[in-house]
């Protein structure tokens, strides 16, 4: 299978995992339904996964991935960034909540999934964690690994309180927000 084919093979299961997320739960899911809403058969599914879990993984890791770009957007624009230059408007964490809302939502608010909250949070950590080692402007005093579990634990706050309230803010709102809170701890 020639790899364009491939990509758009997996961008339809994606899609149509998203799209389903949106009204049911993981387990409410059937691979026909799947196959369904993708517009592909169930032997084109089974060349590419062998259970619903599968994809759902895949599309997880994906949406994972595009949360540490969205993280990492800022800086590639200005590596010197910091909390006083910071421009709201720069901010991507909420465009990337607001992307993918149906899947933030189905595992925080309709099927609560521990299990991938604690990696989405774990993943956090750890890219919090990275960047407070490598900056210079640190204090030295202070524990890592606490501190980048209270930046990730704020910012899934702050995000879980958005999706509990049905997306009821823009991103601009959130986005301003997080910068003023980020201003109160310098």
């Amino acid at each position: 299978m020639s790899s364009s084919r491939t990509e758009k093979t997996t961008h339809a299961f994606h899609t149509a995992m998203l799209s389903l997320l949106e009204k049911h739960t993981l387990d409410q899911l059937s691979i026909t339904q799947i196959c369904h809403t993708a517009g592909l058969n169930r032997g084109t599914f089974y060349l590419h996964y062998n259970k619903k879990e599968a994809l759902y993984e895949e599309v997880m890791e994906a949406i994972i991935d595009d949360l540490l770009d969205a993280y990492f957007e800022p800086y590639e624009k200005n590596p010197q960034l910091s909390t006083q230059t910071l421009d709201a408007s720069t901010i991507s964490f909420f465009d990337h909540i607001s992307k993918y809302r149906s899947f933030y939502a189905s595992i925080y608010k309709y099927d609560a999934n521990a299990h991938l909250q604690k990696r989405i949070y774990d993943k956090l950590h750890e890219l919090f964690y990275t960047d407070l080692f490598y900056r210079k402007d640190t204090d030295q005093a202070i524990d890592l690994a606490l501190l980048a579990g209270y930046q990730a634990g704020a910012i899934l706050g702050m995000a879980r309180t958005w999706i509990f309230n049905d997306f009821k803010d823009d991103v601009a709102h959130l986005n301003t927000q997080l910068k003023k809170i980020m201003l109160l701890n310098t």
